[in-house]
């Protein structure tokens, strides 16, 4: 039996998408403020896609299941060897965007 992990994300508020009128996507966003959904994907996506470094680098981080547990929160449940030394990959994408606690699952 594979022992799970889980990590918890507090997203700060109050981080909004720069704006810059030359880039589309940046007018998309249209500086709008960073939600947990927004997390969710950014993880998801990296975590999935074989075209992101994320992925290539860290195969156990591909099992790992993301989801939104709040209007501020995401949870991410993956196993206790993708937490390595404390060092996860996960930490430096959410760095600037949240804080984080590690608590084992029996």
């Amino acid at each position: 039996m594979i022992r799970r992990g889980t990590i918890t994300y507090k997203i700060r508020q109050g981080i909004h998408y720069g704006l810059n009128p030359k880039s589309e996507a940046s007018r998309l966003a249209n500086g709008r403020e960073l939600t947990a959904d927004d997390v969710v994907f950014c993880l998801s996506i990296r975590t999935k896609d074989p075209a992101f470094y994320l992925y290539k680098a860290n195969p156990e981080l591909r099992t790992a299941n993301i989801t939104k547990t709040g209007p501020w929160e995401v949870t991410i449940k993956l196993p206790l060897a993708a937490l390595g030394n404390g060092c996860n990959p996960l930490h430096r994408v959410m760095l600037d965007l949240s804080t984080g606690s590690v608590s084992e699952i029996q």
